[in-house]
């Protein structure tokens, strides 16, 4: 396993491996073994950076190993208690200006993107056939989806679900070629899953705090260094596609509690948010709790995607899309759940 030069063979043969594992570990009950083999291969993915095929191979095996451990329905999710406001934007570009002030209640946000393990349970309950998920009047994030349902999407499916590269066969990878109103009916799927709770895209202003912090740090994971293969996928890292979450363990928001950490808001997919986008909304922006414009033509996309250079890849860049837009395997989204 310590061969940086492994080729694509030895990548291929390291997934079989997972793949057969896994399959014993389904009939068989667990090992510290398993357990012992998760640990070399997390190890090794983290000194082949360098290497993509063998990156790679090393993230998806874990991911055919259920490493990270994602429950489906009670998705592992990170505290956020802003107890005073942050300043948000910078002066780096006119759409990120002026630098405000926001007060932002307490929430949840999703450790990782949402993965293809986790939309597949979308798809097999119902979620593109049952239209209650695709509308909402009531509360404050209000959305209406049941005409793209009916009259724009043709196929129920993501637009890369059967792709190889980018779909169901790739669990643990985050879900991409889904539009803005896909993501919205996943959260209201998710919110009937669990009585009591709503599930939603995250605001522009809940995206940001979670990425850049009180510290307004420039990158998810601080000031410095420049993004680089060991912290985040993005053009340099020559992958040329997603990458299992989890896999930059060093790029997470910084914490010592693992528990308190957040992956891939650098790179991997960008990320829809609930907001429509407006270059000059933040001369205007409420500043507590702001929920975007009212109106609009695209949606906030934040955070960047395996094909961005690294001088688009800090975390006050916004970013848009049509809503509707499914957009070739670089746009995915994580949830929010309000405390």
């Amino acid at each position: 396993m310590g061969n940086l030069a492994a080729k694509k063979k030895d990548a291929s043969l390291l997934q079989l491996s997972a793949e057969c594992l896994n399959d014993f570990e389904e009939y068989q009950r667990r090992y510290r073994l398993h357990d012992s083999i998760k640990t070399k291969i997390a190890n090794l993915r983290d000194q082949s950076h360098r290497v993509p095929p063998l990156f790679l191979a090393c993230g998806d095996s874990l991911g055919l190993m259920n490493e990270p451990q994602i429950d489906v329905f009670d998705p592992p999710m990170i505290f956020l208690e802003p107890r005073e406001p942050f300043n948000m934007a910078s002066e780096e570009r006119d759409s990120e200006k002026p630098i405000h002030p926001v007060q932002l209640s307490p929430y949840w946000i999703g450790k990782y993107p949402v993965t293809n393990k986790e939309f597949a349970e979308f798809i097999k309950h119902g979620g593109y056939e049952d239209e209650k998920f695709w509308y909402d009047d009531e509360s404050q994030f209000k959305f209406e989806g049941r005409d793209f349902l009916r009259d724009e999407l043709k196929e129920k499916l993501p637009r890369y679900w059967l792709d190889e590269k980018f779909g169901r066969s790739r669990p643990l990878a985050p879900v991409v070629g889904i539009s803005w109103y896909e993501a919205m009916a996943y959260c209201m799927w998710l919110t009937e899953k669990n009585p009591g709770k709503k599930f939603r895209l995250p605001t522009e202003a809940e995206w940001e705090f979670a990425a850049r912090g009180f510290e307004g740090r420039k990158f998810s994971w601080g000031d410095a260094p420049k993004p680089n293969p060991e912290l985040a996928n993005f053009d340099e890292s020559k992958l040329e596609g997603t990458t299992t979450v989890g896999s930059y363990p060093a790029g997470a928001t910084p914490s010592e509690n693992e528990n308190e950490r957040i992956y891939e808001l650098t790179g991997n997919v960008d990320e829809w948010c609930y907001d429509w986008y407006d270059e000059n909304y933040y001369g205007n922006s409420s500043d507590r709790n702001p929920l975007g414009p009212k109106t609009g033509n695209s949606r906030v996309l934040r955070g960047g995607s395996w094909d961005y250079v690294g001088l688009n890849l800090p975390c006050s860049i916004r970013g848009s899309n049509d809503p509707e837009s499914r957009n070739y395997g670089v746009i995915g989204f994580r949830v929010v759940c309000g405390a």
